[in-house]
């Protein structure tokens, strides 16, 4: 609820690959052709393993031409390959000024790419310690399902749920669906909504329904630069962020919460580096595709995070995040702010 999971949202660039050949194998002559002409270049797992970060989409052809990463196209009458990630991962928590005095999180996410369908499973475990000596403790899972339709299209569904010692946001559950839209490997777009119920949220007087939430998550990016020069190709996007609590919320949480979000990424050699940062009014917010759900009652007003992935090889790689955020407790007059150091481990097969 903490350490933002960056690059939740469908697919990669490697699976997006799999996923369009697996509609209309490619020319096999072509491809070895391709392969031939680039046999020269040192390809990564920055190319790879980018499932890291937010949209790369504009990686797509050099993945697709890469000898590791495309897969030999089995005969009608064979089994569809399976192509699994594993990233276990954890983090250290610091706030200021808050109720709260730090914290710790530990989990691992997992995905399994089969044709044109990819699965997706992750587990989070968060501790959280206050300044009073009591402590939080929370679960969260987070389940996915994407398809890729026609040949330009990708959707996604799934559903986070929350255990918590928190008794406003225990038995949280967000309900999320999503479709995607991109033109070859320079522009893409699509929305997300979600949809949380606290079902013991009993705040707003007179109310004995629970809390309801809806978000709604426009984005749009494009790609540009050269990989092969010497800073690399670079990904942006812009995203928006529509937030309504009002159903079920506390009075000074009622509102209509907005907020925009910009990111840039750069692939260089085996460095893929992302900064993100976003402004504006949040609360109960939903990120990372479902896998990071805010569900305390706080309002954040912004933050920054930069995440920096080094390929070891082509199946693995190793990623640092670092994490700044603002925000108000309803109960304290300070305005906080929250720091997370995160560490990834992320390996392919």
């Amino acid at each position: 609820m903490a350490l933002s999971l960056a690059g939740r949202l469908f697919v990669s660039p490697r699976e997006l690959s799999i996923m369009l050949v697996s509609i209309a194998p490619p020319n096999r002559t072509a491809l070895h052709r391709e392969r031939r002409a680039s046999a020269d270049r040192t390809w990564t797992a920055a190319e790879v393993e980018s499932a890291m970060t937010l949209h790369l989409l504009h990686t797509l052809l050099l993945v697709a031409t890469l000898q590791e990463s495309v897969p030999e196209f089995p005969a009608q009458s064979e089994s569809t390959p399976v192509y699994v990630t594993v990233e276990p991962y954890a983090g250290v928590i610091d706030y200021s000024n808050s109720l709260k005095e730090s914290g710790w999180l530990t989990g691992i996410y997992g995905s399994a790419l089969s044709g044109k369908n990819k699965f997706e499973l992750g587990y989070e475990y968060t501790e959280l310690n206050f300044r009073d000596a009591s402590r939080l403790r929370q679960n969260d899972v987070t389940a996915a399902y994407s398809r890729f339709i026609g040949e330009n299209y990708l959707g996604r569904m799934g559903a986070h749920h929350t255990i918590t010692t928190d008794a406003l946001s225990d038995g949280g559950t967000t309900l999320f669906g999503g479709v995607k839209y991109y033109e070859g490997l320079q522009f893409d777009t699509g929305v997300d909504v979600y949809y949380t119920r606290y079902p013991d949220f009993l705040n707003a007087p007179g109310h004995s329904g629970g809390l309801g939430v809806w978000q709604v998550s426009p984005t749009v990016g494009r790609s540009f630069g050269d990989y092969e020069s010497s800073v690399g190709s670079f990904y942006g996007s812009l995203g928006y962020n529509y937030i309504n609590p009002s159903d079920g919320a506390p009075a000074q949480l009622r509102d209509e919460y907005h907020s925009v979000t910009g990111l840039l990424s750069n692939y260089n050699g085996s460095w893929t580096t992302t900064l993100e940062a976003w402004a504006g009014r949040q609360a109960f917010g939903v990120r990372n595709g479902g896998f990071t759900v805010y569900n305390l009652a706080e309002e954040y007003h912004g933050g920054t995070q930069l995440s920096v992935n080094y390929a070891l090889g082509v199946a693995a790689s190793v990623k640092g995040l670092v994490s700044y955020q603002r925000f108000r407790e309803p109960t304290n007059p300070l305005d906080s702010s929250v720091v997370v150091l995160g560490a990834f481990f992320i390996y392919s097969f």
